[in-house]
């Protein structure tokens, strides 16, 4: 199929330039009416707006872009600044003069000989004294068998005389009143062992007191010996008929019966 070149057609010049065209070859246009003029003149007009227009706006645009960098591009560039370090710390410590040792001053003394020891302080029993009269033990001593009637099928007797007092083995034993010794047995054959007796005046009345079961050895006494209140005239021990070491205490008033010895002087003494 052929194809028809289309021939653009020649752009049609103004119609100023083509009033001007047509004078110079003295032609003379023709006029248009005035309706079609107006139009013209105002296509014309708007053309020429927007050609304003568009210059403005660029010249704006230009204007604002340049207004941008070259502030920017105005700014010093700052240099770089090296980080700075501390400085280094440091401690320095004054030198302390040193203390100067003083030394010690030691005594001169010297021992020549060991003291002696002091002499021991006897100390006297336990014991309530009053009158001239006390209890043979100290205060507080246990009481093995009281003074009365009692089952005893190893005793010579179911009646006690006495008391049989339970201090503990060896504790001295002393005259419950100042007297004379009228018996004194330091054989252990007998049932009363190694025994002593005393005969006191007291309250202006004869009373007899029995100490017996002593350790052998202990008692040194004879008849006729005088002794004083609170003198020891033995040890607590288990000769005789004794099942353990235990004094056996008898008070006889008027030198007849025996009573509670130890009812008998707290009755007196308190």
């Amino acid at each position: 199929m052929p194809l028809n070149p289309t021939v653009p057609a020649a752009p049609s010049a103004p119609p100023a330039e083509e009033k001007a065209a047509a004078r110079h070859r003295g032609i003379t246009p023709p006029r248009l009416a005035p309706a079609l003029q107006r139009r013209l003149h105002g296509v014309h007009a708007v053309k020429t707006l927007r050609t304003r227009l568009a210059a403005t706006t660029g010249a704006l645009l230009i204007a604002a872009i340049a207004g941008v960098a070259l502030p920017a591009a105005a700014q010093p560039v700052q240099p770089a600044v090296a980080a700075v370090e501390p400085p280094a710390q440091s401690l320095s410590i004054a030198a302390v003069a040193a203390t100067p040792i003083v030394p010690v001053v030691r005594d001169t003394y010297t021992a020549v000989s060991a003291p002696k020891p002091a002499a021991p302080v006897a100390k006297a029993p336990a014991v309530a004294m009053a009158a001239g009269l006390q209890y043979p033990l100290p205060l507080g001593s246990a009481v093995a068998s009281g003074y009365g009637p009692r089952d005893c099928a190893a005793c010579y007797s179911n009646f006690h005389h006495g008391m049989d007092i339970f201090p503990g083995a060896g504790t001295p034993v002393s005259a419950m009143a100042s007297g004379t010794v009228s018996s004194a047995s330091p054989s252990s054959s007998s049932a009363m062992g190694v025994s002593v007796t005393i005969s006191h005046t007291i309250g202006g009345q004869l009373v007899t007191s029995v100490y017996g079961h002593l350790q052998a050895g202990s008692m040194t006494l004879s008849v006729g010996d005088s002794v004083g209140v609170g003198q020891v005239i033995g040890l607590v021990g288990a000769t005789g008929n004794a099942q353990g070491p235990h004094l056996h205490f008898e008070v006889h008033p008027g030198g007849g019966d025996s009573v509670d010895p130890y009812a008998w002087i707290a009755a007196r003494i308190g």
